[in-house]
């Protein structure tokens, strides 16, 4: 059976992200009432460049301090901040310098919204490391408490940014305000005096070893998800863009938070398990516990969103008829778990042959479907990214490491099913309760 602390903590992880995802649809309702549909399409385009520059970046860095916190904590995680401070002066450096040929491409009003959400690429090094090294140490409190943390920030900074314009440049400033806000609380966290160590170790070859092997994987990782959007948005109107990110921002607020959940707390579970039938248990389940519930939690969102969209949202009534098929692609996300046994075996050679074959056949895909069909064609090229992309990880897994995952329902998925969700209720009434 597997263990049951796996559980626990994914459990706990996932009450932690529903903490601060109901704080993220004050957020959500903040941006998207008071910007319309217009100011918003433009916003959530260049949060959606940032967050792959983001995860470009600072993905596989974050990846290795959760692979090695737990060989030597303190040493792993200075490096890995290190490495991540040089890639945020990078990104700060050639966004707010390349600002106005970014916006000329898209051709549309946002390179004022770049400069200011660029200077955000200073502090947030800070924020991902930390957030990393608690995940890799299992202390998933401290990962929760800044999520939770930066949530509280955007609202009150929305809020008092709102008061002084209500445009997608003063939502930018609140987004930086919550990073200068999320950043002074890791502080207590950080000694700055082990930034002047320059000891190296075996751990942090290999930490750079596995930094360097998956770049590529970094810089593509998330590229077949992110590519939609970032595509999509030359040649669809900022109006078509908000009714997209209005969709995609419900999944992650609501399905992501539990996808992510899981499969992050996989990764310091499976460090130490050799045998394979254990392997294949934990991945499996994993995977269908995920389908199983993403599936549940998507209709139960699409009952609440078709009453509340006329009350909360009556300006997006239009996106309804997207989101579903939008859902769609969060519930293929599930079966990407097995990336977590290809960073355990610290081969990330094959993560960065899958990322960069999808992120390359995404571009492709997306620039085809958007061009021919628009809005419609970006949720189709979402689709068949993610499902690309999780089919070459299950192959691999399989072909290398010869573990098969098995998708079909057994009674031992039932017996761990009840006892997933006995934890959840018993963490869920604790924490909100």
């Amino acid at each position: 059976m597997l263990d049951l602390d796996f559980f626990k903590k994914s459990v706990l992880l996932w009450a932690g992200n529903l903490s601060f995802s109901f704080l993220g649809v004050i957020v959500f309702f903040l941006l998207v009432n008071t910007l319309g549909p217009e100011h918003y399409g433009n916003y959530s385009l260049v949060l959606s460049i940032v967050a792959m520059i983001s995860l470009a970046f600072y993905g596989i860095i974050g990846e290795s301090i959760i692979r090695f916190s737990y060989e030597d904590k303190d040493k792993v995680l200075y490096h890995g901040l290190k490495l991540q401070l040089i890639f945020g002066v990078i990104s700060f450096l050639v966004l707010f310098l390349f600002a106005d040929k970014i916006a000329g491409i898209y051709n549309k009003q946002i390179a004022d919204i770049i400069r200011v959400v660029s200077f955000s690429f200073l502090i947030t090094p800070f924020i991902e490391a930390i957030k990393s090294y608690g995940i890799g140490l299992k202390n998933v409190k401290l990962f929760v408490l800044l999520s939770v943390i930066f949530q509280l920030g955007m609202i009150v900074s929305l809020l008092l940014a709102f008061r002084v314009g209500k445009t997608g440049f003063f939502a930018a400033f609140a987004f930086l305000t919550a990073n200068i806000i999320t950043f002074l609380f890791t502080l207590k966290n950080i000694r700055f005096s082990y930034f002047l160590s320059r000891k190296r170790s075996r751990v942090l070859l290999r930490m750079n070893k596995y930094i360097k092997n998956g770049f590529f994987y970094g810089l593509t990782r998330n590229l077949y998800f992110q590519s939609p959007l970032i595509v999509g948005g030359y040649f669809v109107d900022s109006v078509s863009l908000a009714f997209y990110s209005f969709g995609l921002s419900l999944g992650t607020q609501g399905l992501f938070t539990f996808i992510t959940s899981i499969q992050t707390m996989l990764l310091p579970y499976v460090v130490s398990i050799k045998n394979k039938k254990k392997m294949s248990e934990y991945i499996s389940a994993v995977i269908k516990i995920g389908i199983v519930v993403t599936i549940t939690l998507s209709l139960a969102i699409l009952v609440l969103v078709y009453f509340l969209l006329p009350l909360l949202f009556p300006k997006y009534m239009e996106s309804f008829k997207y989101i579903p098929w939008i859902f769609l692609a969060f519930v293929f996300l599930n079966l990407r778990a097995p990336m977590a046994l290809f960073k355990v075996a610290e081969r990330t050679d094959i993560l960065t042959k899958i990322s960069i074959f999808t992120a390359l056949t995404s571009i492709v895909i997306g620039l085809l479907m958007s061009f021919l069909f628009g809005l419609v064609g970006m949720i189709i090229a979402l689709n068949i990214s993610v499902l690309l992309s999780s089919y070459l990880h299950i192959h691999y897994l399989k072909r290398i490491n010869n573990i098969k995952v098995s998708l079909l329902i057994s009674w031992r998925d039932w017996v761990i099913f009840r006892k997933y969700l006995a934890i959840f209720i018993k963490s869920f009434k604790k924490k909100f309760f």
